[in-house]
């Protein structure tokens, strides 16, 4: 598909000159081009007080500082080398051949989280002499870059990402440093390479693929020996804004990483071309004969007002060195007095995806980061670490599961209408419910449907609410008797003698009314249901007894007939 030699991610220089956000000076990149090279230094990974580091000497993994956590159930100490963190290992159970080999690909997989998070600062020193005490990965650090991934990097992730470039296809990027065999890579990731280049769409690169072969395509990917062709690069930055208001102009976030990474000041982006004149459609040009067609002027759409806010946390301060002080001061004022979800412009159920917070957050952090700062005056470092500390409480808020819970339950309210059933809501309604049915039996029906209505809205499930907000709302005069009846015949989750008994209630409604016809009807269906349900069997006994004095009147009989003629 494509076949480009590696102009950057080449050589020594490349390697020495290395320095700005993690997004775009990989670590893991750098690491490869290390060993290719065989160079020796340092390489450095800072995010505000989290500093780290990796050393290497003549191309191989030799020590580690700034690390706490590299082995599950062991906490370290910052200042603990590889032969320290190697110790700690055997006595956590590690085998003594194995112990640094775990640690090599645990740092590996340092560095590829460091790179996904794309805010942290990486910068390569270099170094003729080796660390102290150096206590090299035996495996080697390419294998233990290859072992890093595969635990890593799901297949899923590198199938999405494949899917990403697929529009405009892909590309490999092979090293000119060094031969193929310093690269470290197996038969099968060769393989893949050779295919990219001989293919000739993203399709046919599928099926070269095959059922196994994604881990192998995400080392070359996250290696960076295959990428998407510089058509495809670049993604859509995300323009969501506020309700109201056009898309902003804010820094594009890309989900891939360059190849070249940055400097302190991002490069200015490239000018837009112009656009072509528009050429008339042919069933609107006029033909010999026919009258020219006059077109009405497009009417202009008046452009809305942007909310200053939102123009002043996605401005980018350090492009504008004369007012960048006076812009981080309007930045940290307006970030101090907002909620983390306007922050990051979350307005739908969609946008509390984790994967587009972290985009916005990082997107954030590129603003204010202090690293883009340090060259500047005392205020205005200060003023970046508080707006940067600012969006790094906000994304930690937006991490935890309850803030983010009631966030997507208001958007979900929002986006339907409807109340979200939670236990706060369940715990409130049957409170609303226990009021109501007292408001019912003081006659308050006016006062009890609007309780039972928030009560069956809070907690649908419960049938005995919504029979109750049924009932109120005839007695209220909200709704005619018949809808109440197939409102309440058609309630679920009662069982028969709770079903025969709302029956018979709605059968002494009808009876009420005066409508004696359906209410007896009712009620011979309450008794179907529970044989012993005490009122139906109260009102079909008065009617069959009122019944049979009516056929004994109309019919007395031989003596009865004397009997009545005597009393006249």
């Amino acid at each position: 598909m494509g076949h480009g030699e590696q102009e950057q991610w080449s050589g020594v220089d490349f390697l020495t000159q290395l320095s700005g956000l993690s997004a775009e000076a990989s670590p893991v990149r750098a690491l490869f081009l290390a060993h290719r090279v065989r160079a020796s230094g340092r390489l450095w990974m800072t995010q505000g007080v989290e500093v780290r580091s990796l050393d290497l000497f003549e191309g191989e993994l030799v020590g580690c500082k700034g690390f706490i956590d590299l082995i599950d159930g062991v906490e370290g100490e910052r200042s603990w080398s590889l032969m320290d963190w190697g110790k700690a290992g055997l006595d956590a159970g590690m085998e003594a051949g194995d112990a640094l080999n775990e640690l090599g690909v645990a740092l590996c997989k340092v560095a590829l989280a460091v790179e996904d998070a794309e805010d942290w600062m990486v910068n390569f020193v270099q170094s003729t002499s080796p660390p102290d005490a150096p206590s090299q990965v035996p495996m080697g650090l390419t294998a233990a870059l290859l072992a890093a991934i595969g635990q890593a990097v799901s297949d899923r992730q590198v199938r999405s990402w494949l899917e990403g470039v697929a529009a405009h296809g892909i590309e490999t990027r092979r090293p000119v440093d060094a031969p193929t065999e310093r690269w470290g890579l197996n038969a099968e990731m060769h393989r893949l390479l050779d295919a990219a280049d001989r293919v000739d769409n993203v399709g046919a690169f599928f099926v070269e693929i095959g059922a196994d072969g994604w881990s192998s395509l995400g080392v070359l990917w996250r290696l960076g020996l295959i990428g998407g062709t510089t058509q495809s690069e670049p993604t859509v930055p995300d323009t969501q804004e506020p309700e109201g208001e056009p898309a902003t102009q804010a820094d594009p976030v890309s989900t891939e990483r360059p190849n070249a990474p940055a400097s302190a000041a991002p490069t200015p982006p490239p000018p837009k071309p112009q656009q072509k004149a528009k050429v008339a459609n042919p069933v609107d040009t006029p033909t010999s004969g026919s009258p020219a067609k006059t077109e009405r002027p497009a009417k202009r759409r008046k452009k809305r007002r942007r909310d200053p806010r939102i123009v002043a946390i996605l401005r980018a301060p350090y492009e504008n060195p004369e007012r960048m002080e006076a812009h981080l001061k309007e930045a940290y004022d307006v970030l101090n007095r907002m909620r983390p979800e306007v922050m990051f412009r979350l307005k739908t159920v969609a946008d509390l995806e984790l994967e587009k917070i972290e985009r916005r957050h990082r997107d954030a952090c590129s603003r204010y980061h202090p690293d883009r700062y340090r060259n500047a005056s005392q205020g205005v470092q200060v003023l970046a670490e508080a707006c940067f500390t600012l969006v790094s409480d906000a994304f930690h808020t937006l991490k935890d599961e309850t803030y983010t819970e009631e966030l997507r339950i208001r958007f979900v309210e929002k986006e339907t209408g409807k109340r979200v059933v939670t236990d706060k809501t369940r715990s409130l309604a049957k409170v609303e419910f226990a009021k109501a049915d007292v408001l019912f039996k003081q006659k308050r029906y006016d006062e009890a449907y609007d309780l039972a209505s928030r009560a069956a809205e809070g907690d649908p499930e419960r049938w005995q609410y919504r029979y109750l907000l049924h009932r109120a709302a005839y007695r209220s005069g909200k709704s005619p008797l018949s809808e109440v009846r197939d409102a309440i015949g058609s309630l679920s989750g009662m069982n028969s003698l709770e079903k025969g008994n709302s029956l018979y209630i709605v059968g002494e409604m009808y009876m009420r009314e005066g409508d004696e016809e359906k209410a007896f009807e009712l009620f011979r269906q309450a008794l179907t249901l529970d044989e012993h349900n005490v009122g139906a069997r109260r009102r079909l006994r008065l009617k069959d007894r009122r019944s049979q004095e009516a056929n004994e009147r109309e019919s007395p009989g031989l003596f009865g007939g004397l009997f009545q003629r005597r009393k006249r």
